[in-house]
């Protein structure tokens, strides 16, 4: 698990909700990431 948290955070970088994103907004981003890793690395 603490590799795919890995692998998404080196894509879009270590963001906190004190950088000033929505809550949303991030976890979209996160959701979006996590599926590109995930079918890329599937290939």
């Amino acid at each position: 698990m603490a590799i795919v948290h890995d692998i998404a955070e080196a894509i879009v970088g270590d963001i906190t909700p004190s950088d000033g994103f929505l809550v949303e907004a991030l976890e979209l981003s996160r959701s979006q990431n996590f599926g590109w890793s995930m079918r890329t690395m599937l290939r």
